[in-house]
């Protein structure tokens, strides 16, 4: 009849609906702070600084140096956890930062140019304005590529703003094609853009080779760093065990993001406190090697303008048998000098390689030597040192 509202004013009014059920349902209580874990002095800091209308049920805070770490845990979650440095959490866009240490490993490896354009690894987007950002631009949100599908921008805000569902839900192959179609920002222009952070997972892993986004960034980032308890998942049953979920600020619980084709934006990867220090200690103590720019000019641009002078140092310990190859110098005799004939080495077996680094202080004075560890794109020296004959070591050393 004509009392009844048209369909798309019915939908509209559900929507509003919802909204504001949500609006006015239960808000997010203040965390206890009488539940504290780990560092109490941080803690107390931390509560200290806190302004009177924040929301949250719970807060942990990590202290990051080269030289350690601080963990501090405030408030319960609504299941009762307490925050500690071993709790699985959400990480989000954190995560872009990862995509972004493996490519500019991935153009230290020779496996990608910054200046590559996307299409050249993914040529379903030849021929399309998405296609032609480089490398470089998406890691920079700077590509015109929009944050998500512009076909998909009333789903996203319908899902995750009002329902608390989650909207990331396309596979890697449908963001590509909905890619193809897409509406494009301006180019050159920083636009926040999970859509292009995911693509530029995608073009890495090709380049690789690699069977999957997750065996990618776990073979090249989280396995090298000891990040074990660091994960990608696909769907809400792949959320780790005893893992606190977020809330939303009236205080229900929504979806955690998952999905794998927006894997390297940040949906659906978990972590740990002490997992991200492993990270971030990383970053502080890694140094970019002086030749990657020469080598790789395209690179130069995503480093930092200043880097810590560095000195490293390679040292292979060996064994041999000393019996023989004193016998071999005594029946070879120089102007009655016992002379070591250049065989000798090819009779060593390397058991050991040790990579060892120190850095220069602002105070002029070169720093204590450390063990280098695996760092992501540096492990290849370690084992091609272990691999090698005497004679080749210190051409492998030159070469890196």
């Amino acid at each position: 009849s004509r009392g009844l509202l048209p369909r798309w004013a019915c939908a509209v009014l559900a929507a509003c609906l919802a909204l504001a059920v949500l609006a006015v349902g239960p808000h997010a209580p203040k965390a206890d702070t009488s539940s504290i874990t780990g560092d109490k002095d941080l803690a107390k800091q931390v509560i200290s600084l806190l302004p009177d209308d924040y929301r949250a049920r719970g807060i942990h805070v990590s202290v990051i140096t080269a030289e350690g770490a601080r963990h501090a845990g405030i408030g319960t979650a609504a299941s009762g956890q307490q925050y500690t440095s071993t709790t699985p959490m959400e990480i989000g866009s954190i995560t872009k930062t990862f995509t972004g240490q493996l490519l500019a490993d991935a153009i230290a490896r020779g496996e990608v140019k910054a200046s590559d354009p996307l299409s050249t690894h993914l040529p379903e987007l030849a021929g399309t304005p998405a296609g032609e950002a480089t490398l470089e631009e998406l890691a920079s949100h700077r590509s015109g590529i929009p944050g998500v599908p512009s076909q998909d921008l009333t789903r996203f805000v319908l899902r995750g703003d009002i329902l608390g569902l989650n909207p990331f839900t396309d596979s890697t192959d449908q963001l590509i094609e909905k890619t193809r179609t897409t509406e494009m920002g301006k180019r050159g222009e920083f636009a926040y853009s999970n859509l292009g952070i995911s693509l530029l997972g995608e073009a890495l892993r090709r380049a690789a080779g690699a069977e999957s986004w997750k065996s990618y960034a776990s073979e090249r980032l989280f396995a090298p760093l000891g990040m074990e308890h660091t994960t990608l998942t696909a769907d809400q049953s792949e959320i780790p065990d005893g893992a606190i979920h977020g809330v939303q600020a009236n205080g229900r619980r929504g979806q955690s993001l998952s999905g794998p084709g927006s894997n390297p934006a940040g949906a659906g990867v978990w972590s740990t406190p002490e997992d991200m220090t492993r990270y971030a200690q990383a970053v502080l103590t890694g140094t970019v090697d002086p030749s990657i720019p020469l080598l790789y000019p395209e690179a130069a641009d995503l480093l930092p303008e200043q880097q810590p002078m560095d000195k490293a140092f390679v040292s292979v310990q060996v064994d041999w048998d000393a019996a023989a190859n004193r016998a071999r110098m005594a029946a070879t005799p120089s102007e009655g000098q016992l002379v070591l004939p250049q065989e000798w080495r090819t009779n060593m077996e390397i058991w050991d390689v040790e990579l060892v680094r120190r850095q220069l202080g602002s105070d002029g004075q070169w720093g204590a030597e450390t063990v280098v560890p695996p760092l992501p794109g540096r492990a290849s020296l370690r084992e091609r040192l272990a691999d090698a004959t005497p004679p080749d070591i210190s051409v492998i050393v030159s070469e890196e």
